[in-house]
């Protein structure tokens, strides 16, 4: 099981991800209200391009932090699959508030929307995590109880040990 000073450092390399994220879906909403509102003339390809900026930073930095041996494949193709949802919810919301004719409130919710998938999955992992250290904590009881009483116990305690990129969906 990680340190708590392990956990602290992995959950600052998030926090990085997650601004680095945000910051790229933000430049690309505002320039989709920008061209919106007609402050920047809009040129079809080059939407095309600006909306795919957020994705391709998404999948370098991955893509880089598997090459560097900082991440597995298969976490970084999960990490990678979540970001880029993330990313595209938020620019759907903007893009259809924008749409709308609420181009001014569109870049706020958006990016509230990116913090709310975070705070939702960190909730997820976290009761998970209590849930299974209760379960092993119940067990041990279990096995002073029965050793107190002077029973023995034939089965061993499990050990439940998750992944580093276990994930509930």
């Amino acid at each position: 099981m990680p340190s708590y000073n392990e956990l602290v450092q992995q959950y600052k390399k998030r926090q990085k991800e997650t601004l680095m994220d945000t910051v790229a879906t933000g430049l690309t909403l505002a320039d989709e209200v920008g061209a919106g509102l007609g402050v920047i003339k809009a040129d079809a390809l080059l939407n095309g391009i600006l909306a795919a900026i957020p994705f391709a930073l998404i999948a370098i930095t991955e893509g880089v932090k598997v090459r560097l041996g900082k991440k597995a494949r298969r976490t970084a193709t999960n990490d990678a699959a979540y970001r880029m949802l993330k990313t595209g919810v938020a620019m759907g919301i903007g893009a259809g508030l924008a749409g709308l004719g609420a181009p001014l409130i569109a870049l706020p919710l958006a990016m509230g929307v990116r913090a709310a998938m975070d705070r939702v999955k960190s909730r997820r992992l976290t009761t998970r995590r209590v849930q299974t250290r209760t379960q092993r904590l119940q067990e041990i009881n279990a096995l002073r109880a029965a050793r107190q009483q002077g029973q023995t116990h034939t089965e061993e305690p499990r050990i439940i040990v998750l992944p580093q990129n276990f994930t509930i969906e």
